[in-house]
Order: structure tokens, then sequence, then C-alpha cells
């Protein structure tokens, strides 16, 4: 299947032959790339050899042509014909089953090198199409249950692993009605999501693991763990004075907090800026749209709708640019003022962990 669309999807075919050593065929004149630009030399063939089952996942996330493509329906559409009939077919479904076992046993075993090279292209085929197949059970006209199978789309790769934590951390499922209510509103969301997400994976692969929400989650949690650090050399080094200000040891214990503060100063505002480039724009669209949800018939170009959606929804109420911020003023804080501010950069971790931002509230509810 890869070597079909490749063949007429990702290169031309005289891109595959020039430059290289030209096809005996070719050289003896029995074929002319001009007149038969459609035609497929075991030379080009071999140049697409699938060598794993992820070379065909990127290539379907990367490029559209390829989901989209007759052929590809076509093969998925047999597939799902074939697994249809194991349903009636003792002997169908003993096959499918086996290959479908074999690939996965394949990939997993990490022995890949000892496979043949038909045997390789053949699971990585069958991993693929179960790595992107879904199943939903429907009830037709006539009250029976039918399984309908069809291919996940690209898009529908890129939501990231922290915006499902979210959903199903702040989902209402107290009942139906309430969870229906919930996707409506987190639809849109999604959408936005995943179609930016995937215009930022097919410009740069790398780019894309940067600046997705799951890397800046662990960005956040690596801050949070240095100011923690820069506290345990704290609480070793630091001593009160008489006066009852605090004080370091030495000299050049003084200046290590110091440099250490700075450091998380500075990645801190590095991190702010990162943020700003890359996730607020997206994050403005979604609360956009999260505003229109919540207020139907209001206007969302206003200038109060735009402050609310762009300065305390969009920013103010997210976790990373209010940690950053804090993370800034109570380092440099601590390391030029009081050393007890160091300490603050600890509380922050309720924006991390939803356990403790529970066990904060409960403290905090009732303190007077």
């Amino acid at each position: 299947m890869e070597k079909i669309m490749n063949r007429e999807n990702q290169v031309a075919p005289e891109t595959m032959i020039r430059g290289k050593a030209n096809d005996p065929l070719v050289e003896a004149g029995i074929l002319n790339f001009d007149d038969n630009p459609n035609f497929v030399t075991q030379q080009m063939e071999g140049s697409v050899n699938i060598y794993h089952w992820d070379v065909l996942f990127d290539m379907f996330i990367d490029r559209d042509e390829f989901a989209a493509h007759p052929l590809f329906n076509l093969i998925f559409q047999q597939i799902i014909l074939w697994k249809v009939l194991s349903k009636h077919s003792k002997k169908h479904d003993a096959v499918l089953s086996e290959i479908f076992k074999d690939s996965k046993e394949l990939f997993d075993s990490g022995k890949i090198s000892k496979y043949s090279e038909s045997q390789i292209e053949k699971a990585s085929i069958f991993k693929f199409i179960k790595k992107i197949m879904l199943e939903l059970e429907v009830v037709d006209q006539d009250k029976k249950r039918l399984m309908i199978y069809f291919p996940k789309l690209p898009e529908c790769f890129q939501l990231s692993n922290e915006d499902k934590k979210n959903y199903m951390e702040d989902c209402d499922i107290s009942d139906s009605n309430t969870k229906m209510l919930d996707i409506q509103r987190n639809f849109k969301m999604f959408c936005i999501q995943m179609l930016m997400n995937t215009a930022a994976f097919r410009k740069s692969q790398l780019m894309y693991r940067l600046i997705s929400k799951d890397s800046f989650a662990v960005y956040l949690r690596v801050i949070w763990t240095f100011g923690l650090i820069i506290n345990l050399f704290a609480a070793f080094w630091v001593d009160r004075e008489e006066d009852g200000t605090l004080a370091t040891r030495t000299g050049a214990q003084d200046l290590a907090i110091k440099i250490m503060g700075l450091v998380l100063s500075g990645s801190s505002t590095f991190l702010l800026i990162f943020w700003m480039f890359y996730s607020y724009p997206q994050q403005r669209r979604i609360d956009y749209e999260d505003f229109k949800f919540d207020n139907p018939g209001a206007d969302p170009d206003t200038l109060s709708s735009w402050i609310k959606i762009n300065i305390f929804k969009s920013f103010l109420s997210k976790p990373l640019p209010v940690n950053m911020i804090l993370h800034i003023l109570f380092t440099l804080i601590g390391i030029f003022r009081s050393y007890f501010s160091l300490a603050m950069n600890l509380l922050l971790v309720v924006n991390i962990s939803r356990t403790c931002r529970f066990v904060m509230n409960a403290i905090t509810l009732h303190a007077d």
C-alpha cells in the first residue's frame, strides 16, 4: 500500500530516478519516462520499502493526500471487509487474528532484524491499520446492532494528553445531559487544538514537540523542581541572625544561591516569552469560542469582552504564565531582599498538582 501511494503522491518518478544509477531498461532505450511517466521500475519500488509501521503512520499524519487518497480508502475498505467476513467465517477470523497478533509480536519483540523484508512489510501494514482503525456499535432501523469501522483522521492524533486529562478531570459525569453539554462546549476547542497542532507538526516535528501542551506541562514541573532544589540548598545554608534577619554562613553560599536564583528567573522569563509566542494565540482562539458558548448573543468583540477573553481567561487563568511570573517575582525578591521569599516558590505546586490544589483549598477554606 505504502509503495503505491509513495509512487503517486510523494515524488515524481523522474525525480526518483535522476541522480541515481539509471535503470537498465532506461539505459537500453526500452523505457522512456517522458512517454510513460507513471511506469514503476524495480529500482523505484525498492526505494520505498517499508521498514517499520511508523513510516506509514508518520506519512499518514504528515500528508493530507495520503489519508485522502482513493487507494488508501480502497485498501482500508478491503481490510474492513475481511474483518466483517471474520464475524461469519471461522477461517477468516483465524487468519486475520493471527496476522494482527503476529504484527504486534514482531514489533513488541524488539528483534525485527530476524524477520524477512516481506514479513516486516506485511506486519507494518496491519500494525498501521490497527493503529488508525476505530469501531463504533450502532443500531439500525431494524433494531439490529451493527459494528461500524472507520479510520481515525490524522488530526485526531494531535490532541495532547494534557488536554485529554484536563477534559476528563473537569467533565461533569453526574448524568448524560451534563456530559453531552460538556462535549458540545469542548468540541470547537478540540477542533482548534487538533488543527493548529497538526499544522505545527507538519511544519516541523521537532518544533511541534517543543511547543506542545504536554511539553509545556513538563517545563512547568521542571521549573518548580528547580525552585525546590534552591530551597533545599537554602535550608542548609541560611541561618537566622540575632536581629531576626536571614543570612548565609559564607559569601560563597550567598553567591551560589544568587546564581541559581538568576538561572531560575531567566528560565522562567524565557518560557513565558516562548509560551506567549506559540501557545497564547491558540489559547485566545479557544477562549474566544468558549466565551461565545457561555454567553450566547453577547458580542465577543467589545472592549470588556476583549479584556475578559485575552487577559483574564487566556492569560491570568492559565497555570504556566501565572507560575512563570510568580517564580520570577518570588525568586528576585528572595535573592535580593529576603531568602524567605524563595519558599513561596513551593506554593506554586497548586497549579501543577490537582491533589495539592484540593488540599490547599481544604486548608484555607475555613481559615477564618
